[in-house]
C-alpha cells in the first residue's frame, strides 16, 4: 500500500495516549497531560518513557518523535508497519470516542 502526505501528515498527529492504552500498553496520568508508561514488572526497559498528545520522549534512551516514530524506534516496526497500526486503530477516523474519556487508563484484559 502507498501512503499518501495527508495519511502520512496525519498519523503523526494522532494521539498516543489512547492508541498505547489499545495495544495494552499501561500509562500513568502525570503533569501537566503527560503520561508515563508503566512498564511491565518483567521489562523494565520503558521506564521514564513520556508521552504527550501525539509526541514521545524517553530521555533515558536520548530518543524521541512523534506517533510514527514511536512505532518504528521504540517497537521496532518498520514505516508500512507503523502507519498499519495507527490507522487501523479504532480512534483513527474522525468522530470516534477517545478511550482516555471513557475508560480508565489501563485496557482491560479481552
Amino acid at each position: 500500500m502507498t501512503w499518501t502526505k495527508s495519511d502520512i501528515r496525519k498519523a503523526r498527529k494522532i494521539e498516543l495516549a489512547p492508541l498505547l492504552i489499545h495495544r495494552g500498553y499501561r500509562l500513568q496520568p502525570l503533569q501537566n497531560g503527560d503520561y508515563g508508561i508503566l512498564p511491565d514488572p518483567h521489562d523494565v526497559r520503558l521506564s521514564g518513557l513520556r508521552v504527550k498528545q501525539s509526541f514521545w520522549i524517553w530521555t533515558e534512551e536520548n530518543l524521541a518523535g512523534n506517533t510514527i516514530d514511536f512505532f518504528v524506534k521504540v517497537e521496532g516496526k518498520s514505516f508500512h508497519q507503523a502507519m498499519k497500526i495507527i490507522t487501523h486503530a479504532p480512534h483513527y477516523d474522525a468522530g470516534e470516542p477517545n478511550p482516555l474519556q471513557t475508560t480508565a487508563t489501563t485496557r482491560p484484559t479481552p
